[in-house]
């Protein structure tokens, strides 16, 4: 009887352990959502996060819509001259390696203003050159319109809001595309801002703008093309763990994405890094793109449906190997 007695204490302890280690049952549908501008947002698993890895500690598929989009954008340097090994840019090809990168991604035209309004606008409107805003008011829509306010622009260099002037530092106001467009001057007293020593990942859409020493961009203190992307390497060394190290990447929903807004004259080709939790470490993407991809993927990845200008027509580089 003893004996019988003991057996069933065995098995029930193995019962109770068996359910204190048994995973938790699922979330109802809906669970601990939140709401954004009146739009439901799907609650994430929590995420297994390494401090290793940047990329791809997040188990599962990328979601639906992401809560956040985190844009770098760097200057004037074409794939071959980032990705060859004999370059000055160690950290970003180990980025690339250990995260995502489009292989086959264009600029669309080879000038700045062009290809910064076309990220935004889906359009060049018309420019061939760089004027500053004050002489290149843009009309009409763009991605920070369609957004409200849910967006902000950090301005490497900057000393105001939506400054308008380049001061005496490296801050440039051609490589701002919010500055350009008439129908966002108020909001972009309130949300294009210096970038400060913490980015702040709050909003829906975040531009990073670096300054011209930053950007790869030639300046009085980088004569040379590798002193350029030696440069901008380094910077990008120390900013990108800011990024993952904010609260909006840590909880597994916030997409990173860097490039170029056009390479040289005669090589269009530019680099373009995916840094997410869901990208596998390596995932390469050798369709072709251009900056128009990139914006419409950005407008699907956050639930936008009305696609800007060339964006409609352009492929989308969502359900691809980039998890974008």
């Amino acid at each position: 009887m003893r004996k019988r007695a003991g057996s069933v204490a065995v098995l029930a302890a193995a019962v109770l352990l068996a359910a204190a280690c048994a995973p938790p049952p699922p979330r109802p549908p809906g669970a601990g959502a939140t709401t954004t501008v009146g739009r439901p947002r799907p609650t994430a698993p929590p995420p297994t996060v390494s401090s290793t890895a940047p990329c791809g500690w997040h188990r599962g598929p990328a979601p639906a819509t992401w809560d956040h989009v985190v844009l770098v954008l760097f200057e004037n340097k074409s794939f071959s001259q980032i990705m060859d090994p004999a370059s000055g840019a160690p950290y970003l090809r180990s980025v690339a390696a250990s995260c995502g990168s489009a292989t086959n991604y264009w600029s669309v035209w080879p000038k700045s203003l062009a290809n910064y309004l076309a990220l935004t606008s889906g359009d060049t409107h018309g420019f061939t050159d760089d004027p500053p805003p004050s002489q290149a008011p843009v009309a009409g829509d763009s991605i920070f319109q369609q957004l409200g306010t849910d967006w902000t622009v950090l301005a490497d260099g900057a000393s105001q809001n939506c400054q308008m002037n380049e001061g005496g530092t490296y801050y440039e106001i051609r490589h701002v595309p919010s500055l350009y467009y008439t129908a966002i001057r108020p909001t972009c007293a309130q949300r294009t801002i210096p970038l400060g020593p913490v980015p702040d990942l709050s909003r829906r859409l975040t531009l990073v703008i670096p300054d011209r020493l930053h950007d790869m961009h030639a300046t009085d203190l980088t004569p040379g093309i590798p002193d350029r992307i030696a440069a901008g390497d380094s910077w990008f060394r120390s900013f990108l763990p800011k990024l993952l190290a904010t609260p909006q990447y840590r909880a597994g929903r916030t997409l990173i994405l860097v490039t170029w807004d056009e390479g040289l004259r005669a090589d269009l080709q530019v680099p373009l890094l995916v840094i997410s939790p869901t990208v596998a470490p390596g995932a390469r993407d050798a369709r072709s793109f251009t900056h128009y991809s990139l914006l419409r993927s950005m407008q699907e990845a956050m639930g936008l449906r009305a696609l800007l200008g060339h964006a409609a027509t352009a492929p989308s580089m969502r359900g691809g190997p980039l998890s974008l």
